[in-house]
């Protein structure tokens, strides 16, 4: 079967690609010819070298630095991340309108949308991430692992009406699933609970980091108070007190802020997503706010801390750490428990148990949904 793929493909986010590379990898283990659409709805070029600069505030020294660093390393890195995707996701012709979006499904005979935020309506409330007018795809409509952000209210008639008109539905946490319920859609199945996709795949593809040196790997999208970064790093780094004074190397996440931290010894500016996981996956330790780079940390059986401090990460964070046994390693930035999480042991053969039951389910849903080949 002629299968597209529909996600956040636009960006540049680690988590997100990697996810998309694992669903087409999964779904063509399975018999199928994936594609990942590529659809840009917004203009993501880099913004005129005069703008942002941030001068009349407060901050305009420090706004000042960032946009610096912004002109130096994000034309290159975004360079290179668009290479990486050309060579990996094996994309469609790049498409914009909603017009060039239906001329580009007419070559699949399914479409699957997700994974990741694609129901994010706090993010954007674009109808081609619901299949939903002015498109008009006949062909099997399916979500896998789609995830709304967080708790949302929305109940939109238009979201109702083109969700009825999914053959199945698989969400990514139990907030989406809940959402999806309250709308009342028509199905001739409930929506199905799975898992990311990273889950599903090995990556086998991918070795990784072999340093002489120990390093924490710390990778981070929001912002949260420095003392709490560096307490953090403290504590981790007593842990592995025996090893040596442990290296800090900060992944910088290029495409969606710069802001560098005077605690890191390396900042990382131009990883593409296979480097950021070989680079995770060598650390002696991860600390993060990442959904996807806690994953990959107990993939690795890598020790991870990971905090929340945005109401949008918060469920997806701590829902992770139930579904896999680590909830005393994933705080918020209020807590004073910063102690404990560090020193968490680590169950990592009832973490691969819980990894290996959540994928049989999952693959299942997937065989069921479109057949396998």
């Amino acid at each position: 079967m002629k299968v597209g793929l529909i996600t956040l493909s636009s960006g540049y986010n680690y988590g997100g690609s990697l996810q998309s590379f694992a669903l087409k990898k999964i779904l063509e283990g399975q018999g199928h010819h994936v594609k990942v659409v590529d659809y840009h709805p917004v203009d993501t070029r880099l913004k005129p070298f005069w703008r942002g600069w941030g001068l009349k505030g407060r901050n305009r020294f420090s706004n000042c630095r960032r946009r610096l660093l912004e002109l130096v390393h994000l034309k290159p890195y975004r360079t290179k991340y668009d290479d990486f995707k050309r060579h990996q996701l094996d994309l469609t012709a790049r498409c914009g309108s909603y017009s060039e979006v239906s001329e580009v499904l007419e070559e699949f005979e399914a479409i699957v949308i997700g994974s990741d935020q694609v129901w994010n309506l706090d993010y954007h409330d674009d109808p081609v991430f619901y299949l939903a007018s002015p498109l008009d795809y006949r062909g099997r409509k399916v979500s896998y692992a789609a995830c709304c952000g967080q708790g949302s209210k929305r109940r939109d008639e238009w979201i109702k009406d083109a969700l009825s008109d999914f053959n199945a539905i698989s969400v990514r946490n139990s907030f989406t699933k809940l959402w999806v319920e309250q709308l009342e859609i028509s199905l001739e199945k409930e929506p199905v609970q799975v898992v990311d996709p990273t889950v599903l795949y090995d990556f086998s593809e991918i070795d990784p980091r072999d340093s002489s040196e120990p390093y924490l790997f710390v990778y981070l999208l929001s912002n949260a108070d420095e003392k709490f970064h560096r307490r953090a790093i403290e504590k981790i780094r007593k842990l592995h007190q025996g090893k040596g004074r442990l290296k800090v190397v900060l992944a910088m996440a290029t495409g969606i802020k710069i802001t560098p931290f005077q605690w890191a010894d390396e900042i990382l500016w131009m990883l593409n997503p296979f480097e950021w996981v070989s680079w995770l996956a060598g650390a002696s330790h991860v600390y993060t706010d990442s959904f996807h780079a806690v994953i990959f940390s107990l993939k690795n059986q890598v020790p991870v801390l990971a905090y929340y401090n945005e109401a949008i990460r918060a469920p997806r964070l701590k829902e992770l750490g139930e579904d896999f046994g680590i909830e005393a390693a994933v705080i918020s930035i209020d807590t004073d428990s910063i102690s404990m999480a560090v020193d968490h042991e680590f169950e990592w053969k009832v973490i691969q148990s819980r990894m290996k039951e959540s994928r049989g389910d999952s693959l299942r849903f997937l065989e069921i949904a479109l057949g396998k080949v």
